[in-house]
């Protein structure tokens, strides 16, 4: 594979088409988990996806490195109909962890062997890679790695190596959260944001990873039981909520995923109606309101969704995930009839603005479409 920089040219403008959430939803403000809901008029039968999934898996185990880490996006060239251009650095990909939690999700449905032996494979790599460091800025790796730990499949020893990555890292306080979220974009102005992990997640994977600590410290409290971490969540919570108007570029993943952080938080206390409402907002004004809802159609913003119908079980958002779930693999899929399709090898291209301007392929991001596809 050949190795290339990350360009600067496409750091803002790396969103792609994704054309999902498009169905008008119909449940109506305030009315969340409150069972009186209208039922949807139509009967709508989930299509299965399986095959898809299957291929996008079998893609994200192609893109690995000389380590055989994941790397961290491919790009491709749509006059040249190849995507040999790699994005990669010594740090790796952080994130990858997130493509073998779906990897195992998809195994514990369809129970194909070959898949077992990537995830064990890759909790080793990932564990030896990345053991010695400070994995703060990693998306969900708490909650990836407590759910991992649930697996049957799984041994002991792969259970502790989870654990341990989970509860080694030291996350920053909430004061330094604040502080690091005034003017975050131009600390680095001029610098050469392709070289480093740091560089690369602040400006060009699509999203701020603070905005996924309140699901951190769920997940570490689910992991210890202790609840000084409900109490760090909650004020994690109280904060992010406060800042993140702040980054423009990236406002709607960052709401998508405080949102998602809400219901991880809601869902340790359901007697807060507050945080229920919170999701409930980002979802009128944004999700499902027809002069925004094309920059929330991204696979976070997704997720946050498939997550809304997993807590509340209203059919209303089971006919927004199949609506969903069509217009993705119809629309941003390299592959087949796909209006995406460039040259027909598997993978998603990026989602992070909901629009159209180049053509890449985020690891991590395919390990979570794998995840929508599969609910």
């Amino acid at each position: 594979m050949k190795r290339v920089s990350l360009p600067v040219a496409i750091t803002i403008g790396c969103g792609l088409i994704f054309l999902g959430l498009a169905a008008s939803f119909l449940v109506k403000k305030g009315n969340l988990n409150r069972g009186n809901k209208p039922e949807p008029k139509e009967t709508i039968k989930r299509t299965d996806y399986t095959d898809v999934a299957r291929k996008t898996l079998d893609w994200i185990d192609q893109q690995r490195n000389e380590e055989g880490w994941y790397i961290l996006e491919r790009g491709c060239d749509y006059e040249k109909k190849t995507c040999d251009i790699v994005w990669d650095n010594k740090e790796g990909n952080k994130d990858g962890l997130i493509a073998t939690w779906a990897r195992l999700n998809f195994f514990e449905q369809h129970q194909d062997p070959k898949d077992l032996e990537i995830v064990k494979k890759d909790i080793d790599l990932f564990f030896d890679k990345y053991k010695d460091d400070n994995l703060s800025d990693s998306l969900w790796l708490c909650k990836i790695t407590y759910e991992m730990a649930q697996s049957k499949y799984i041994n002991q020893t792969q259970k502790d190596k989870l654990k341990e990555l989970c509860m080694k890292v030291e996350y920053p306080g909430v004061e330094e959260v604040r502080e690091n979220n005034i003017d975050r974009l131009s600390k680095f102005k001029g610098s050469k944001v392709w070289e480093d992990w740091k560089s690369y997640q602040l400006v060009v994977r699509g999203f701020n990873s603070d905005f996924g600590l309140v699901t951190e410290m769920v997940f570490r409290f689910k992991w210890t039981n202790d609840k000084d971490y409900l109490n760090q969540a909650k004020q994690y919570l109280d904060t992010l909520k406060d800042i993140v108007d702040r980054d423009d570029i990236f406002k709607v993943n960052n709401m998508c995923l405080l949102g998602i952080s809400s219901l991880d938080f809601y869902e340790t206390n359901r007697e807060d109606e507050a945080n229920m409402k919170y999701v409930d907002d980002i979802y009128e004004a944004g999700i499902n309101n027809k002069a925004s809802r094309k920059q929330y159609q991204t696979s976070i913003c997704g997720y946050l969704v498939t997550e809304l119908y997993k807590i509340t079980g209203d059919k209303n958002y089971w006919i927004g995930l199949e609506n969903n779930n069509n217009v993705l693999v119809k629309n941003l899929r390299d592959d087949g009839a796909s209006f995406a399709n460039l040259i027909t090898n598997g993978g998603f291209f990026k989602t992070t603005t909901g629009g159209f301007d180049v053509l890449f392929k985020n690891v991590a991001e395919n390990g979570l479409i794998v995840e929508l596809l599969r609910n």
